[in-house]
């Protein structure tokens, strides 16, 4: 059995939307605040009494949240590889400590950590290109590709 809506009740039932200018809305919002005690202002009063009152200190210990920051890069760039580029290692300490750490208080405990030995500088190998191919064919194909690319 189905039940058909009649075609009047359909359009009737919601009333339309009224396009209310924002000084409109605003003083509407303002209406309803003091009837219901303006609460919203008393919030934000009370939260900006805490905020004089309690300093945010974000960061007690610089170092140890720089030496923190530091060590998770260290675990971060070492997982799986065994030499890991120091600009990732900065990178990493740095977000690990955003918004609380400077960039020189993590490069002055990155130092010390290296000055310690926790860290070695490993100096990248420059060999010819003869030493990089695996045969002198293989090395002549090179040579002949890098000819024919053009040059921009």
């Amino acid at each position: 059995m189905r039940i058909a809506i009649a075609p009047i009740s359909v359009g009737s039932t919601r009333d339309r939307k009224v396009i209310h200018s924002p000084s409109e809305v605003l003083a509407a919002h303002a209406r309803l605040a003091t009837q219901y005690g303006d609460q919203a202002s008393a919030v934000v009063a009370d939260a900006r009494a805490r905020a004089q009152a309690e300093p945010i200190e974000r960061v007690r210990n610089p170092e140890q949240k720089a030496h923190e920051a530091v060590s998770y890069a260290k675990d971060r760039g070492f997982e799986r590889e065994a030499v890991s580029d120091e600009r990732s290692l900065m990178r990493d300490a740095l977000r690990r400590g955003m918004g609380d750490l400077t960039y020189s208080q993590v490069r002055r405990t990155f130092e010390q950590r290296l000055a310690g030995g926790e860290f070695q500088t490993v100096e990248p190998i420059k060999r010819p290109k003869a030493q990089w191919s695996s045969s002198p064919p293989w090395a002549a194909a090179l040579d002949t590709h890098a000819a024919k690319r053009p040059r921009t």
